[in-house]
């Protein structure tokens, strides 16, 4: 009985030793949206722990941002000194992917730790469009020097802005799969809703116009 227990501790450690060596703590790859209207909040956090201590990590995350809505590059940096943010177009939809890089570096750690935020910007719903966005989960990774083997490389751009100084960017799983969906207007009509009152709004400036300039004259 004791040679099992001590051959499945093995096999525990052995497994174990398998892994990667990155793990997500909550609330790891949160996604949160805060606001009404076309003018929003963004706000995601990482949470990673290592098994072991890492000597040297960047962090980068990146998130996709869906059609009719986006961001603004310049206005991003200029709230956010401490990231760089690369913005780029998909070649196969109309989206925005979006790459955060935070400038700080994480040096001799356990833990890697980050909260960032930043304005999203919607276009306004029509009869053509729907009223609702929807947000994917969205990816955050590490460039870390040392050994990280069993680890998940993430998929990046070439964009010179995002090579990394290790061999390549390590995906760390979100613990949040389920997209996000936010109404871009509750229960306001959209202004196509008010098409009817265009003749009577025109008739009546047109009316206005005339009494002004027989009066004026």
């Amino acid at each position: 009985m004791m040679y099992l227990v001590f051959l499945w501790c093995i096999v525990l450690v052995s497994a174990d030793d398998q892994s990667c060596r990155l793990i997500s703590n909550k609330p790891h790859g949160e996604l949160n949206i805060y606001g009404n209207g076309l003018h929003r909040q963004i706000e995601l956090t990482a949470a990673i722990q290592a098994k072991t201590r890492v000597p040297q990590c960047r962090l980068v995350y990146k998130v996709m941002i869906p059609e009719r809505a986006y961001v603004d590059e310049r206005e991003m940096q200029s709230s956010n000194p401490g990231y760089d943010f690369v913005v780029l177009f998909s070649k196969s939809s109309n989206i925005q992917i979006l790459y955060i890089v935070k400038k700080k570096l994480y040096l001799s750690t356990f833990e890697i730790k980050d909260t960032v935020s930043w304005k999203v910007h919607l276009q306004p719903p029509s009869n053509l469009y729907p009223r609702t966005l929807t947000f994917k989960t969205p990816n955050v990774a590490v460039d870390c020097n040392g050994e990280f083997a069993n680890c998940i490389a993430l998929k990046m751009h070439n964009d010179i802005r995002l090579k990394p100084t290790s061999r390549q960017w390590l995906h760390v799983q979100s613990l949040f799969s389920t997209p996000i969906r936010i109404n871009i207007f509750r229960n306001e009509k959209l202004h196509q809703d008010l098409s009817f009152l265009t003749g009577p709004i025109l008739i009546a400036t047109l009316s206005l116009t005339i009494f002004h300039l027989i009066y004026k004259i």
